[in-house]
């Protein structure tokens, strides 16, 4: 919504709700469909209608920035009003039948919202900002709205550097954008309590994730568990919650890890791929700030990730998201741990490992270029993958340079350790 737009509704709206304030139906009641029509029309309506599309747009990189503002100032303006002229049925604040008729009329009008999810977002409510799970005061809200305008303010400056990044990016670009999503973490962080008043449920992210699906936006069911599983492995804690306490820590981590995953996710997509992972000053200076947040994560733990934790957040990962069997990617693991990180007598990550692990990813980088070639010589599907290391060592034989032989035979050995995963294609 425009301010302008904004500005010419708020005396109709104001007079619309003084009109009907003693009238005993609620906040809005049966009056609500006159005052859509009057005090909004039908360009402030369903702001996030078609969300999913913008959601994509923006990952991508090829959503512009005036649109995300108006979607961004949609909401906001819509909330802002409805703080202002519309006062809560109870004396506690706005109850969950206030905000789904709000929200099912001012903000999602293409499927019908059920008292379930918004139930739901109380309760993340309550973990966020603290307070009641089942009311919403003012004060609270106008927090909301603040919030809100600094996670508008933190995601423009996130999609500036996803359209950089998304674009024949330099080295700088992609470095940038790691900085970027890490201040956005910590920004993020700064907005939450130092400890809230309520855990957000297991039960309360599956509904969000089946009523997202009416929405739109397709998320499988298993991704519950997933989430409840990552943030496991980052902060610790409980099985079936996110504790209050939890959030500020997830939100930096999300910053530290978010910026050089995405990267790394994004090259593996990439047509040009190949040439990222060739580009080991940005590719090595990613995985340093992997290492740094992962090394966070893990003081969480002791000062170590065990296999199992591991385990547990590859087995509860969506079928869509694991293209190999789980049982072979987590029997890989151990050699993995036991062979690079020196660990020969326990099945653990320890955070001291990872300057090798960084070591490892260098020279993994470094070996891109001749993994490239050895493929680009048996061609990737004409040639059964037990030709790999044949051709492998055909090509280390034309090698002349010590140090580029010595990583060629790295790659050879990895593809015996690893003929498992090769197997499967």
């Amino acid at each position: 919504m425009s301010s302008r737009r904004s500005m010419r509704i708020f005396p109709l709206l104001a007079g619309v709700m003084l009109a009907t304030s003693g009238s005993g139906c609620g906040i809005l009641g049966e009056k609500l469909g006159a005052i859509r029509k009057m005090a909004f029309g039908g360009s402030s309506m369903g702001c996030l209608d078609g969300f999913s599309e913008s959601l994509k747009g923006y990952a991508d990189g090829t959503l512009g920035e005036a649109e995300w503002n108006a979607s961004m100032d949609c909401v906001s303006g819509n909330i802002e009003t409805f703080q202002k002229f519309v006062r809560p049925t109870d004396s506690e604040g706005y109850n969950v039948e206030d905000m789904r008729v709000f929200a099912s009329n001012f903000l999602v009008t293409s499927a019908p919202l059920s008292a379930d999810l918004v139930r739901a977002g109380f309760e993340l409510k309550a973990a966020l900002l603290g307070g009641s799970g089942s009311h919403i005061t003012a004060a609270e809200l106008e927090t909301l709205l603040s919030n809100l305008r600094e996670i508008h303010a933190i995601s423009i400056d996130i999609l500036r550097e996803i359209r950089a990044a998304s674009r024949g990016p330099s080295d700088e670009d992609l470095i940038r954008f790691s900085d970027v999503a890490r201040t956005a973490g910590e920004r993020l962080a700064g907005l939450l309590p130092e400890r809230a008043d309520a855990a957000f449920s297991l039960e309360a992210i599956r509904t969000f994730i089946t009523e997202c699906r009416r929405f739109g936006v397709e998320l499988d069911p298993a991704l519950a568990e997933t989430v409840i599983a990552a943030k496991n492995l980052l902060v610790g804690g409980a099985q079936d919650s996110i504790e209050p306490d939890a959030w500020r820590e997830m939100a930096r981590l999300a910053g530290r890890l978010g910026g050089p995953l995405w990267i790394i996710a994004k090259a593996g997509t990439d047509s040009a791929g190949r040439e990222f992972y060739e580009r080991r000053p940005v590719f090595s200076r990613l995985m340093v700030d992997i290492a740094g947040a992962v090394s966070q994560a893990m003081a969480q733990h002791g000062g170590r990730w065990r296999l199992p934790l591991i385990d547990a957040l590859i087995d509860s990962m969506p079928a869509s998201w694991v293209s190999y069997d789980r049982g072979v990617i987590k029997a890989t693991l151990r050699p993995f741990v036991q062979r690079f990180m020196g660990s020969p007598d326990e099945e653990s990550f320890r955070a001291q490992h990872f300057g090798t692990l960084v070591q490892v990813a260098d020279a993994w980088s470094r070996g891109a270029t001749h993994t490239n070639e050895i493929f680009r010589r048996m061609g990737r599907d004409s040639v059964p993958w037990q030709n790999l290391i044949d051709y492998g060592i055909e090509y280390s034989a034309g090698i002349s340079n010590p140090i580029a032989r010595q990583d060629v035979e790295r790659l050879i050995s990895l593809m015996r350790d690893y003929q498992p995963i090769l197997a499967q294609g």
